[in-house]
Order: structure tokens, then C-alpha cells, then sequence
């Protein structure tokens, strides 16, 4: 299957942060390895994205971040942070996030962000 497949490559270029919301209530916390599993259901080789931020603010690393993520925008450029939720986020959150986004641009430089969530930034 190319979906299998396709995310197994290195990423050969960082461009881009794409950051989108798993799209469940605020209050349920779905873990990352749930994303995974939904995820493996849908064809991928495990979890689209490279984060996961739960509701109390832990960072789950998912795919590894030189892979080339699933379901980003420019997949091939791009890494990919999903907050759990759906468009109004907690401060811990919204902390993990800021801290991850000033790692992310310490090691790749400047980074496009890129999403679907407004006011996330």
C-alpha cells in the first residue's frame, strides 16, 4: 500500500509546522496511542504525526521526526503537532505548545506554521 509506504521516508527538508486538533471534546484525553491505533486502522504505519500534546500538557512524541508525517499539508516538508481537542485549547496546552515550537525552531530554523486552528498562536 503506497500509504504504508510513503511515510517511511526520511524528510530530506523542514519547511513547515502544521499544527491541527485530534477534533474531540475538550474534556476527553485521547491518548497518542489511541491516535496511533486509529491511525493504523486507516493504513498508515503508526501515527501521521511527529507530537501529540494531551489535555494535561504532555508532549507524546509520535513518528519519528525525521520521517515524512501523514495527513500534514506538504507532507514531505512539513512536521506535524496534534493538539488533543477540538478549537479552545487549556493554558498547559497552549504552554507545551510555545515550548515545542521554540525547540522545533532551534533545531530547524525558521518554520512556516501552518493550520487549520485560529488564534493558536
Amino acid at each position: 500500500m503506497l500509504k504504508k509506504q510513503s511515510g517511511l521516508k526520511k524528510r530530506e527538508l523542514t519547511k513547515f509546522l502544521f499544527i491541527a486538533s485530534s477534533q474531540t471534546p475538550t474534556n476527553l484525553d485521547v491518548t497518542k496511542e489511541q491516535i496511533d491505533a486509529m491511525h493504523r486502522k486507516n493504513g498508515l504505519l503508526g501515527i501521521g504525526f511527529h507530537y501529540v500534546i494531551t489535555i494535561d500538557g504532555d508532549v507524546k512524541k509520535g513518528r519519528d521526526t525525521d520521517q515524512i508525517g501523514f495527513d500534514l499539508k506538504h507532507n514531505d516538508e512539513t512536521i506535524g503537532i496534534l493538539l488533543i481537542g477540538n478549537t479552545k485549547f487549556n493554558e498547559l496546552q497552549l504552554k507545551a505548545l510555545k515550548i515545542l515550537k521554540t525547540e522545533l525552531t532551534s533545531k530547524y530554523g525558521h518554520l512556516k506554521i501552518m493550520t487549520t486552528l485560529e488564534n493558536i498562536l
